[in-house]
C-alpha cells in the first residue's frame, strides 16, 4: 500500500476530558512504592506471573505494594492464589469508581499489565506512571518507547523482577519515565490528535474522488 494511502490514529479514550478530571484531585504519593495492576481480571492477563515477581521483590524490598484493581471471571480464583501467599502487601480492591481509581493511580508508582491489555495503558500515562507490559491489542507499540516503559513479547518473572528492581531501587528514574509517559499520551497520542488523523484520511478519500 502506498504510504500515502496510510494513516495511524492510535485508539485511546478521551484524554482531553480525563486531564480535567485528574487535575481538580489532590492527591500525594507516599514514600511506600506501588506497583498496579488495572484490568479486567480473567485468565489472559496472567496476573500470576506479576504475583510471583512481587513474591520474590519482597524479600528484598519491604516498603513496596502490589495493588490489583479490576473485576472478572477470573477474580475469586487470582483472590485464592493471593492469599496462599500470605503477604498483606498484596490488595485485591475490585471494581472502583472512577474517582477511586484515579486517586488509586496517583498513589501509584508503575503500572504493570503482564497478559493481554489496551486502554489501561492510557489510563496509566495519564497517571504519570511508567508501563511495564506484555503483547496487548497492539497499541503498546506505539504508546510505549524506552522513555517511558518496557514492552516484551512475553512477560516472564525474570523480566519483570527485573525491570520492577529498577525502578524500585530509583524513584527518580520512575518519576522521569512516568513523566515522559504523560508527556506522550498528552501530546503526541491526545484525541484531538486521534480524531486529527481520522481526519485527514476522510479528507483524504475526499480529494481522491
Amino acid at each position: 500500500i502506498d504510504k500515502e494511502k496510510v494513516f495511524i490514529s492510535v485508539n485511546v479514550f478521551d484524554t482531553d476530558k480525563k486531564l480535567e478530571y485528574i487535575k481538580i484531585l489532590q492527591v500525594k504519593k507516599t514514600d511506600a512504592f506501588h506497583i498496579v495492576f488495572v484490568g479486567a481480571i480473567i485468565k489472559v492477563k496472567r496476573l500470576e506471573v506479576l504475583v510471583d515477581a512481587f513474591q520474590e521483590l519482597s524479600v528484598t524490598h519491604t516498603n513496596i505494594y502490589l495493588d490489583i484493581i479490576g473485576d472478572g471471571s477470573y477474580f475469586s480464583t487470582i483472590k485464592q492464589y493471593i492469599v496462599k501467599q500470605n503477604n498483606n502487601h498484596i490488595i485485591i480492591h475490585g471494581r472502583k469508581t472512577e474517582e477511586e481509581l484515579s486517586h488509586l493511580l496517583l498513589q501509584s508508582d508503575v503500572l504493570v499489565l503482564p497478559g493481554l491489555g489496551g486502554l489501561a495503558i492510557c489510563d496509566g500515562m495519564i497517571h504519570s506512571l511508567p508501563v511495564i507490559c506484555g503483547s496487548a491489542d497492539g497499541t503498546e507499540l506505539d504508546l510505549i518507547d524506552e522513555s517511558c516503559g518496557f514492552v516484551t513479547e512475553n512477560v516472564t518473572k525474570t523480566f519483570l523482577v527485573d525491570k520492577l528492581s529498577l525502578l524500585i531501587n530509583d524513584r527518580n528514574l520512575a518519576h522521569k519515565m512516568g513523566r515522559a509517559a504523560f508527556d506522550r499520551i498528552t501530546q503526541k497520542f491526545s484525541i484531538s490528535n486521534y480524531i486529527a488523523h481520522l481526519q485527514e484520511c476522510i479528507n483524504y478519500v475526499i480529494k481522491k474522488k
